[in-house]
């Protein structure tokens, strides 16, 4: 039998994995991770995600092994190092072929163009899938076939097409024979640290949290907003690397309504994953966003860029307890409850005039969740600059956002600890007095002259 490279990238996964797959219908599987050190840096990834990434990749050879598949971990510099590594490794274990799903930012499509290029001229076969979205790519578009720029009739339009298009995920490929494990498997680390208590990588891990959700999704609309309780599905990170799919969580959900399809498609979980899908095919249709553009190119940005204003902001020292809880979660945990990132967005952008790509690079250097396509997408739509962004006059009011999700304090208690003496009331917008006892800084701008401001100058 000929032997295949089967190259992971974000899809770290056997189940569901479109080019695992069909590379082991056909042939014997060697399998190759290779991390671009330096291009993390270039990316703002958190070392969170990294060492996040890392243990996944070494959960995932695991599971490869069990199947007698290999998995060589390689580290180089840049994209541009890794054509020839991808040649070098193929030729080296006498493959005759490259499987790889497709990825979809700027300059992960550059690399993998230079890689089928390279692959030509060497006479080697590359075979591309789709496997990140739940629908193929570009297939939901407007009757005249012009992409959609507002969710709500992409996602009536995603709606029709899965009725009509419900693909099955891919099982996990058989067990092959143990030739290919020949060999000792290359390990080179990139591990980082991160809060593995919080987050145990592997696709397992990603099911288990997927069941443990499951039981409870029919609360998630009720429940999803309130940061001190547990009501959302904590899959992003899974997402994110690929330990498991998007796909996998829609058929899931769509098994716990016994294919009740009213059930199914009116469920508020599947439409925060149809947002990932929106968002998805935005970046896919406008490249350039990956530029630090915005969607809109003629919208106001009239920002300020107060660097005191941006730091007290990211160490969770801005005076507004449910907005320092958030950013001090960020920083603790790489993590942050989606209802505080459009707070902590908001807040940042349209309160404190700081430029929204200054908040979106510290997110991704801190989120070991962090994706491109969503934490774009949130912050365009917070700063009012996206596709179906918030209209410029939308800010939310970070005191009256607190008494609503976080009514006890709860969550401002446990990041803001110095808070926590203080009664349900006081905690939300603590006194001069109270704040000079416990040590708690004065708010850092006026909220109410901040919003006047910033609607005057976005009008």
């Amino acid at each position: 039998m000929s032997t295949a490279i089967v190259w992971f990238r974000n899809d770290l996964r056997v189940e569901d994995n479109a080019a695992l797959y069909h590379a082991s219908q056909k042939h014997s599987v060697i399998g190759i991770f290779i991390e671009a050190t330096e291009q993390r840096k270039v990316h703002s990834d958190a070392p969170s995600k990294i060492g996040f990434i890392y243990d996944s990749v070494l959960v995932l050879r695991q599971q490869l092994n069990k199947l007698n598949i290999p998995l060589h971990i390689i580290t180089v510099q840049n994209f541009s190092d890794v054509p020839q590594q991808v040649i070098d490794i193929t030729k080296n274990n006498q493959a005759e072929s490259i499987w790889f799903n497709n990825e979809y930012l700027f300059n992960e499509m550059k690399r993998d163009n230079a890689v089928i290029e390279l692959a030509q001229k060497n006479d080697l076969e590359t075979r591309q899938f789709d496997c990140d979205m739940i629908l193929h790519p570009s297939s939901v578009r407007k009757p005249d076939r012009e992409p959609y720029k507002v969710f709500t009739p992409f996602k009536k339009a995603w709606i029709k097409i899965h009725k009509e298009r419900k693909t099955l995920s891919f099982p996990a490929p058989k067990r092959q024979l143990k030739q290919a494990m020949t060999n000792e498997q290359l390990t080179e680390d990139f591990s980082r640290d991160y809060r593995k208590d919080l987050w145990p990588a592997g696709s397992h891990e990603a099911i288990n949290k997927l069941e443990n959700f499951i039981t409870k999704v029919e609360d998630y609309k009720k429940h999803r907003d309130f940061p001190s309780r547990s009501g959302t599905s904590l899959l992003s990170p899974y997402l994110t690397v690929g330990a498991i799919t998007a796909k996998q969580c829609a058929e899931r959900l769509y098994d716990h309504y016994h294919a009740d399809e009213e059930k199914f498609y009116s469920d508020t979980w599947l439409s925060e994953l149809i947002w990932r899908e929106f968002y998805r095919q935005i970046i896919i249709d406008q490249p350039n966003l990956v530029k630090h553009k915005p969607f809109k190119p003629d919208i106001k940005e009239p920002w300020k860029n107060d660097h005191q204003l941006f730091q007290a902001w990211c160490k969770g020292q801005t005076g507004f307890p449910i907005i320092d809880a958030a950013m001090r979660e960020l920083n603790q945990t790489g993590w942050m409850h989606n209802r505080l990132r459009m707070n902590a967005a908001m807040f940042l952008c349209k309160l404190c005039l700081i430029d929204w790509r200054w908040g979106e690079q510290y997110f991704m250097s801190k989120l070991i969740d962090g994706d491109f396509s969503s934490n774009n997408g949130g912050w365009q739509w917070c700063s009012s600059t996206g596709a179906d962004g918030a209209p410029y006059f939308r800010i939310m009011n970070p005191f009256a956002q607190s008494q609503r999700f976080d009514p006890e304090g709860v969550f401002i208690r446990k990041f803001v600890p110095e808070l926590s003496e203080l009664n349900s009331k006081d905690i939300h917008n603590p006194s001069n007095e109270q704040r000079e006892k416990l040590q708690y800084p004065k708010t850092i701008i006026d909220y109410k002259e901040s919003r006047k401001t910033t609607i005057q100058l976005m009008s």
